[in-house]
């Protein structure tokens, strides 16, 4: 038998050096009525402990993949049975096609949900479909969270 494929989510819930973040972060936890305002899918991490993230961020303008630190402090990781390759393939096809950020999508939440552009993400939503859960465009981190936490029960380490 071969090793378990795993990746991580990361749930963030800290605070931004700027009061603009901040403001949005605050703005989308309040709407939510959750802690969390943003997810991210980690494929790898090296030895210095930086980690390969995949998400769509408005900062960024859309769907994108860079190491970063996270410091634990302000985020919550949690270990699902994902193929990292596949998650990575899912976002690099997505980062070719020049894929945006769906700020209408993101607007939805504030309205009826639907989904409203396939080439649009906002970050739960590429998170949840780059992990095989249908239908991303329904789950803001706080929705992600709990189903993320459920499939993680049957994650095998």
């Amino acid at each position: 038998m071969t090793g378990v494929l795993m990746v991580k989510i990361a749930f963030y819930k800290g605070n931004s050096s700027t009061a603009w973040n901040n403001f949005w972060a605050n703005a989308v936890r309040w709407w939510t009525g959750g802690p969390y305002s943003h997810t991210e899918v980690i494929t790898k991490t090296d030895e210095t402990g930086k980690h390969l993230c995949y998400s769509s961020t408005i900062k960024e303008h859309g769907v994108r993949g860079e190491w970063r630190v996270l410091p634990e402090s302000d985020w919550d990781f949690v270990d699902v049975d994902s193929d990292p390759e596949a998650v990575t393939a899912w976002f690099e096809d997505k980062i070719k096609q020049g894929c945006k950020y769906d700020m209408l999508g993101l607007l939805g939440f504030l309205f009826k949900r639907q989904e409203f552009d396939k080439n649009k993400y906002f970050c739960s939503e590429a998170v949840a479909d780059s992990i095989g859960i249908r239908e991303g465009w329904r789950y803001d981190p706080n929705d992600l969270k709990p189903i993320v936490d459920l499939l993680s029960q049957y994650t095998r380490k």
